[in-house]
């Protein structure tokens, strides 16, 4: 209710010199005759009495003025106090509240950061494994192909060796018919030279005797008969 409205001050002068001092009235009082009460002195008295009254009283309400003030100005500072603990606790529940939601806020963020960092490591590394996966049966897939082009490779050499092998041995076969043929036919031709050499020899010889024979036959025929002996072959 106070804290609602403006305060209100009162200004009151309190200097000693406002209201005269009494013991200085009293004296004047004593040393003096007292002369015969006029109306206007009377008057003059009771606006004394009355300006003296009327001090006491803004005194007593300077005074009281004083304290209420004094009074609302400690409610007001009690009040302002209240009001800043209050204010100042409110802050620091909202602080700390906020400390609190930016700590969860940040403990959040770094926990999704942490699963995205998780999420793609494991991506990361499932690729590298597929890759690797990929790599390794395709390395695979090539050293079975080399394998194998190696292996038909050897085996058109060894075809070709074999095949070489054979036509070398067919040729030196061949060859080897051919020269047994040859001597064989030399051989023959030898033979057949021979025993040619030998008919002829023996119908030379033959001859020779035959005309051997002849020729003594005729001589010993007579002179006369002219005629020639047959030759026989």
């Amino acid at each position: 209710m106070l804290g609602s409205h403006p305060s209100v001050v009162f200004e009151v002068p309190l200097e000693k010199s406002v209201s005269p001092p009494k013991g200085h009235v009293i004296k004047r009082l004593l040393n003096t005759e007292a002369p015969a009460p006029t109306l206007e002195s009377i008057e003059q008295k009771l606006a004394k009495a009355r300006e003296l009254r009327e001090l006491e009283q803004s005194k007593k309400i300077g005074q009281i003025s004083g304290e209420r003030i004094s009074r609302a100005k400690e409610r007001r500072s009690t009040l302002v106090d209240a009001q800043a603990t209050k204010i100042r606790t409110a802050l620091d529940v909202r602080m700390e509240v906020a400390v609190q939601k930016r700590s969860q806020l940040i403990s959040h963020v770094v926990q999704k950061a942490q699963r995205e960092t998780e999420k793609l490591g494991r991506a990361t590394q499932c690729r590298q494994d597929r890759e690797m996966s990929a790599r390794t049966k395709h390395q695979v897939a090539l050293e079975k192909l080399n394998q194998t082009q190696a292996k038909k490779e050897q085996l058109a050499k060894d075809a070709v060796l074999k095949a070489k092998t054979h036509t070398d041995k067919v040729l030196a076969v061949a060859q080897s018919k051919k020269e047994k043929e040859a001597q064989e036919q030399k051989t023959r031709e030898l033979d057949y030279e021979q025993k040619l050499q030998a008919a002829q020899t023996r119908k030379e010889t033959i001859t020779k005797q035959k005309v051997q024979t002849a020729q003594m036959l005729q001589s010993k025929r007579s002179p006369s008969k002219d005629c020639t002996p047959k030759k026989e072959e």
